[in-house]
Parts: structure tokens; C-alpha cells; sequence
């Protein structure tokens, strides 16, 4: 699974670093934060497997449920806040061009 959210933030920042149609930045944007919390589940379930032994291995997983609460925190804050304007702009300007 990380393999797979992982291709597609590469394949989609091509196409919008080439292109920049609004969609693509979202789905770029998407992905890239879900393989990140997937990275992120991945290394607590191998960090609480190593470290069961110690009496603080019990808080490894709340942390990485805040860090992953973090990352959809920001990401939803940043669609909401910002990508309504950066995808107006960039539409404006494309079809700016092609008026004239």
C-alpha cells in the first residue's frame, strides 16, 4: 500500500508541474499526505514491536494517532483554506490565455 500511494504523488506533481490543471494538484496533495500517514502507521507498528519490552512503549501509539491527526488536521485545513484560490487563480489564468 505504501509502495502504491507512494508512485502516485510523483506521477500527479509531474503532471502538475508540467501542466498545473487544479484536480491534479488536489489528487498530488492527497496522496503524498496519505503516504505519509501510512509511513507513519508502518513505523509505530514496527517501533511497538521492537521496543515491547519497555514500559513506554505504551505511548507510541497515541503519538503516532496524533501525528497522523495532524496530518489530516493540516490537509483538510489546507483544502479548505487555500485550494480554492490557487485553483481559481491558475483557472483564471488558463482560460485568460486563451480569450485573447
Amino acid at each position: 500500500m505504501i509502495a502504491v500511494d507512494s508512485y502516485f504523488p510523483f506521477r500527479n506533481y509531474r503532471i502538475t508541474v508540467r501542466d498545473s490543471p487544479p484536480l491534479i494538484d488536489s489528487q498530488w496533495r492527497l496522496f503524498r499526505l496519505k503516504a505519509i500517514a501510512n509511513l507513519v502507521v508502518v513505523l509505530t507498528l514496527i517501533l511497538t514491536t521492537l521496543c515491547a519490552g519497555f514500559s513506554w512503549a505504551v505511548y507510541i501509539d497515541p503519538v503516532a494517532s496524533v501525528v497522523v491527526m495532524g496530518i489530516l488536521l493540516y490537509s483538510g485545513l489546507h483544502m479548505i483554506v487555500l485550494s480554492p484560490w490557487i485553483s481559481l487563480t491558475r483557472l483564471l489564468k488558463r482560460n485568460s490565455s486563451s480569450w485573447w
